[in-house]
């Protein structure tokens, strides 16, 4: 159906994960795929400090196979010892080559686990407290960041200033049946939230103040259901957002979202990562790559 997470660390090295188990490794920028591990697992996020050191996320670990972890490139993976309590990842945020946070799960137990010492060691921070599930999580600092998912069925974005001692709740939906799903920073003041839901309007989230305050934005209406997942934004005007729903549109906006067209591009699409405002990658049906110099998103292969 999809493929729910892709990861570079440079124009030519990068993975993605598949819901059945396997992880796979591009060396020449996806011309060309190698699978490295097939194992039994639903991976559904990754996240690499540099070529060698990475982390996949198993959506169905209550076998205790949460965390996977390399230090070869993805050539070997072995589990992570976690402390007790999270059986499901979701999101992964690599910080830096030291401070590593991953998040989950969409439908619970919500956790959000953080390394400080680039994945020797973990702890599990018990957000049930604060949400139902999680889904996502953002960084921009060590200690200064934000996750989002649900709480009793509506929206939910939490921001932390210390590194995931203490949250503070900086958005919670009026509407039921919605899931804050992915995050889109493309500056340190603007940044986007897509959210999932199943309803005859739907709407993403918008920050313009660093991520303190969010505005409900309508970009769907009618008969058909959208149902966002993958949200990404090269600069703060032009992004592009992705259904879980095969046969609707990838959409793509210039004005920050204030108006949205058919992409031309992609389905299913989850996740949009870029590495600078040229060059970015999506993950879907298949693999997309972004260059500005086709001004496109790409099959790869």
């Amino acid at each position: 159906l999809k493929h729910d997470d892709v990861f570079f660390v440079n124009p030519s090295v990068g993975w993605f994960a598949t819901r059945t188990g396997e992880i796979y490794k591009t060396s020449d920028g996806g011309e060309s795929w190698q699978v490295l591990y097939e194992g039994d697992a639903y991976f559904r996020s990754m996240g690499f400090a540099d070529s060698q050191r990475g982390w996949v996320g198993n959506l169905r670990g209550e076998a205790g196979d949460v965390l996977y972890q390399t230090e070869d490139g993805g050539t070997n993976w072995s589990v992570v010892k976690l402390p007790p309590g999270p059986i499901g990842i979701c999101g992964i945020w690599v910080v830096d080559h030291t401070t590593v946070y991953a998040a989950g799960r969409r439908y619970g137990p919500a956790f959000v686990l953080k390394s400080s010492d680039g994945g020797k060691s973990w702890s599990a921070i018990d957000m049930r407290p604060y949400a139902d599930g999680l889904v996502d999580i953002y960084f921009w600092t060590p200690e200064e960041g934000i996750v989002v998912g649900s709480t009793a069925s509506t929206a939910l974005i939490l921001e932390t200033r210390d590194g995931g001692g203490t949250w503070e709740r900086r958005y919670v939906g009026s509407r039921r049946g919605e899931n804050a799903w992915k995050i889109s920073f493309p500056s340190r003041t603007v940044g986007y939230v897509s959210i999932q839901a199943w309803g005859a309007e739907e709407y993403f989230l918008k920050t313009t103040d660093g991520g303190t305050t969010w505005e409900d934005k309508l970009f769907w209406s009618g008969e058909i259901p959208y149902g966002a997942q993958g949200i990404g934004f090269v600069t703060p005007t032009r992004g592009w957002m992705g259904s879980f729903i095969a046969n609707n549109p990838t959409l793509k906006t210039e004005d920050g979202g204030e108006t949205w067209q058919d992409a031309g591009f992609g389905k299913s699409v989850n996740r949009f990562r870029f590495l600078n405002d040229t060059l970015g990658y999506a993950s879907g049906q298949t693999i997309y790559q972004y260059s500005v110099r086709r001004d496109v998103f790409a099959a790869r292969p």
